[in-house]
């Protein structure tokens, strides 16, 4: 008789799993799918409100420097995007290019830092306030004046660039064309997109040209590779200028009303900090 109880209990606990179970793994799945899509929908809200910060900061740019040409924002555009990511493979590098003149050269280095300002603003690594963002630039020129060995002129670049970039989300380094050649090298690791160590950051390179200013990217890599051939090889300077030229932006000069208007209270603190940075 025990038998037939056994029997007719398990049949009965058979039956209720049959019955139970879909319904229970359909509320697994259920439950797995709108965890899945809650998440999806909270990272789709932050990029959106991450792509709202970037274009606000940008569209301040724009208004603040209006002779720089559509394809300039769309460079500094695809930039930013590309460091905002969780983890970027590599840090943006864009090559700056203008005239060696007076206006060319304090236009390129005032959008320089009101884009490495905007680049911490959106990263938050350091308090934009408090920031001494003059301490971004890494000015070859003095470097090259006071130190003439090659390999002395590295570690000097190294320590500077490792130093901002530690403490900031971008860095300008320029002009590239007093760089001496083994001193490029240097670049080859920040701009790589394997080995850099640096790789959620915007490097800002500058370089100036007098009468043969280049007017594309492809005769501005021409320029780097007559630089830097010589001493490198063909080799080893193609793979140092496919990093740093692969996003070039040629920076127009403004106006000298346009500058002088940078010492107005009505501007941002960010470009009248920068306006002060490069008359200080």
């Amino acid at each position: 008789m025990n038998y037939y109880v056994c029997d007719f209990l398990l049949a009965i606990n058979i039956l209720f799993i049959s019955v139970c179970l879909p319904f229970l793994l359909g509320g697994q799945i259920v439950g797995f799918w709108s965890v899945l899509f809650n998440a999806e929908e909270d990272r789709t809200s932050i990029q959106a409100d991450i792509s709202c910060q970037v274009n606000k900061l940008l569209d301040e740019m724009q208004s603040s420097f209006p002779l720089q040409k559509k394809e300039t924002w769309i460079s500094f555009l695809a930039a930013l995007n590309s460091v905002m990511e969780d983890e970027p493979s590599q840090p943006a590098v864009l090559l700056f290019a203008g005239r060696n003149t007076a206006a060319s050269k304090q236009s390129m280095q005032c959008v320089a830092l009101t884009l490495a300002i905007n680049v911490n603003k959106l990263l938050h690594k350091k308090s934009s306030t408090n920031a001494d963002f003059s301490r971004v630039t890494v000015n070859v020129d003095g470097i090259t004046d006071l130190l003439q060995q090659d390999d002395t002129i590295n570690q000097e670049l190294d320590k500077e660039i490792s130093s901002i970039l530690s403490d900031f989300s971008s860095v300008i380094l320029g002009p590239l064309e007093k760089l001496p050649p083994r001193a490029a090298l240097l670049l080859h690791g920040y701009c790589d997109n394997f080995i850099a160590p640096f790789k959620k950051s915007v490097i800002i390179l500058t370089a100036t040209f007098g009468f043969d200013i280049p007017h594309n990217s492809k005769q501005l890599e021409q320029k780097l590779h007559s630089l830097w051939d010589p001493t490198l090889g063909v080799d080893i300077s193609a793979s140092i200028v496919s990093r740093v030229a692969n996003n070039v932006v040629f920076i127009e000069p403004e106006t000298d009303h346009t500058l002088a208007r940078l010492d107005s209270s009505t501007l941002t603190s960010d470009v009248y900090h920068c306006h002060a940075v490069l008359n200080s």
